[in-house]
């Protein structure tokens, strides 16, 4: 079960990596779109380039640490369901330990405690290994779900942290702009780039 351990911990954390990636690089293609998106509007130009040099480092940081958090989520995950069979495998052989430890005493005793284990293990271990597999597959299945999950939540904390950054310029909007027709042109600008960010939003498939 080592091995499987293993080769899931390298390939989860090779596929994490590659999230983090992704996830960086987007959160700096919306904070570019929306940073030349609210240029073309009357806003303040000094605030609204403020406010994308403050996203490019907060997203790159926050994601990066977020990400590293979910590595080690992975690696406890994986190995408690390598450990969860264990206890499994423990009550199906208690009758072939039981009988091993109960085998008549005096000359040949050790070879009647390999008798009496070889054939507990072979009545212990009868369709154990479709429900230890069974079992597994259904652990799995649940890490992947909750790990889904997670990486949407770093998607969405991504998102709120862009539009909590660039927020302190369409809230001059008013200042900036005395029509409503400018206003709501800012509005259309800041929905626009901010669109960039929906995969993010979306998560994982």
């Amino acid at each position: 079960m080592v091995g499987w351990e293993q080769t899931m911990n390298a390939k989860t954390n090779e596929l994490l990596r590659a999230c983090r990636d992704k996830l960086q690089a987007d959160a700096k293609e919306a904070t570019v779109r929306l940073r030349a998106a609210l240029a073309q509007q009357e806003l303040p130009a000094e605030a609204v380039a403020k406010a994308a040099q403050t996203a490019a480092k907060s997203l790159e940081l926050a994601v990066g640490r977020q990400m590293e958090g979910l590595q080690d989520y992975t690696t406890t995950r994986q190995r408690d369901i390598n450990r969860g069979l264990q206890p499994q495998i423990l009550e199906r052989m208690k009758a072939a330990y039981a009988a091993a430890r109960d085998a008549p005493g005096g000359k040949g005793r050790f070879e009647r405690m390999q008798e009496k284990m070889k054939g507990g293990a072979e009545v212990g271990m009868k369709d154990m290994f479709k429900e230890l597999t069974d079992k597994m597959l259904a652990d799995i299945f649940e890490f992947i779900q909750a790990l889904k999950e997670r990486v949407a939540a770093v998607c969405e904390a991504a998102y709120k942290l862009l539009n909590d950054i660039f927020s302190a310029c369409w809230t001059c909007e008013d200042a900036a702009a005395e029509s409503a027709d400018t206003r709501e042109d800012v509005r259309r600008a800041r929905d626009e780039a901010i669109g960039g960010l929906a995969p993010l939003r979306q998560g994982v498939p």
